[in-house]
């Protein structure tokens, strides 16, 4: 099948102060082996003139907003694209060159699936040491990484589950992941990296404790809201 007849991708990229990495972080998506067929950033207050590297890629198109938030930028990035396939990439990152391919092949063969995850590889940028909150063992070998840069998902999973969740800060794709789990969202595992996950100085992984304080806050939100459901169920 001619790749003007398959399904269209769309790749999202959230941009904020990021232009120390967003360089390769873009050249990592426009040098896919199945090139995503819109790539938007959504440049988010950024201060740092970021939005001109943004602008030297042709192929990029870039949307700026005021600060409002990773799930905010996103959830712009899902309103301005129009592809049956979504995926992201944090503007630090880098993916491997065949993602999207792979990623694509597996969600055609399962039509039953809502998304696709794969496994990360973690790196150290610079000269730091490995921080207190990075396992050895993932900078060791690659692993299973929940989150939006390893995944790809149907744009009917978010029609159906609904988009990211402003109120978090850290953990909008956490809780997205397992509020469609809990309401049956299916889901694949591709065991292989389909990422780098680069570890440098500034990632909001430092802000550890908030980023667990976060973490129980959505549990917790979950938990409620799956009884409400099964309460209302009863009922019935």
């Amino acid at each position: 099948m001619p790749e003007s007849a398959s399904p269209r991708i769309s790749a999202i990229l959230p941009l904020h102060n990021g232009r120390a990495h967003v360089a390769e972080a873009l050249e990592s998506m426009v040098s896919q082996t199945r090139k995503p067929d819109e790539i938007l950033v959504v440049d988010d207050g950024s201060t740092d003139g970021g939005h001109d590297v943004v602008e030297s890629f042709p192929e990029v198109r870039l949307i700026r907003q005021e600060c409002g938030g990773v799930a905010a930028a996103r959830n712009v990035g899902l309103a301005n694209t129009t592809g049956e396939y979504l995926t992201f990439l944090d503007q630090d990152d880098i993916w491997y060159s065949d993602k999207t391919e792979k990623q694509l092949a597996l969600l055609e063969a399962h039509p039953e699936a809502w998304w696709v995850m794969a496994w990360e590889a973690c790196e150290l940028v610079g000269d730091i040491e490995r921080p207190f909150w990075l396992d050895s063992d993932h900078l060791a070998e690659p692993h299973l990484a929940v989150h939006p840069g390893t995944m790809m998902m149907r744009r009917g999973a978010f029609e159906t589950f609904g988009d990211y969740d402003t109120r978090y800060r850290f953990n909008s794709d956490m809780d997205w992941v397992l509020r469609t789990r809990r309401l049956a969202g299916q889901q694949l595992v591709m065991e292989e990296p389909v990422i780098r996950k680069r570890i440098h100085e500034v990632n909001e992984s430092r802000h550890h404790r908030e980023m667990n304080f976060e973490r129980m806050v959505v549990l917790r939100r979950l938990k409620e809201t799956t009884q409400e459901v099964r309460h209302a169920r009863r009922a019935h």
